[in-house]
């Protein structure tokens, strides 16, 4: 199956023409939240049906350096011939506040060749993580921190002192 490569100059992987574009990324109105559920919300186009594949994304830092997580549909699906979307939840978004490129596609099941890609190569598809101000969110920016993991701190544990221990 021949690729469809989606992107334009002026907003890559946004474009209403694109094979595959990405329609949202966070909740309806607003941006994508450090911490919340996000949405993502991707456009495609088939020119014919496209039977058997499954579609995902990857999280790229900014500079496109460095793959921050990926995902990707382990069940099959037939797109039918036209247009549609694909919808999944990213669940408690794992990302620190900031700007990160994000890869979308659609592949064959079987054998992973790719069908449908829209953010690879020059043109990313860049998307904003934003979280409420505070001294936590300020010290991820500053040290530019890509991740933020969910902690359950433990009030400490008073050891016994030793009986019979001399200085």
């Amino acid at each position: 199956a021949m690729v469809q490569r989606s992107g334009s100059a002026s907003a890559p992987g946004r474009d209403p023409d694109s094979p595959l574009a990405l329609e949202r990324f966070g909740p309806v109105h607003g941006s994508a939240q450090s911490g919340q559920d996000t949405a993502l919300v991707v456009r495609y186009r088939a020119d014919a049906p496209i039977d058997d594949v499954t579609w995902g994304f990857e999280i790229w830092s900014s500079d496109g350096q460095l793959c921050i997580t990926s995902a990707q549909e382990a069940a099959g699906r037939s797109l039918p011939q036209g247009g549609g979307t694909l919808t999944c939840v990213i669940e408690r978004l794992p990302l620190a506040p900031g700007t990160y490129a994000l890869r979308l596609n659609v592949v064959d099941r079987v054998n992973g060749t790719p069908v449908l890609l829209a953010g690879f190569g020059a043109a990313p598809i860049l998307v904003e993580v934003a979280s409420p101000p505070s001294i936590a969110s300020n010290y991820q920016i500053e040290n530019g921190q890509l991740a933020v993991v969910d902690v359950s701190w433990q009030a400490p544990v008073e050891t016994a002192a030793r009986s019979g221990a001399t200085g």
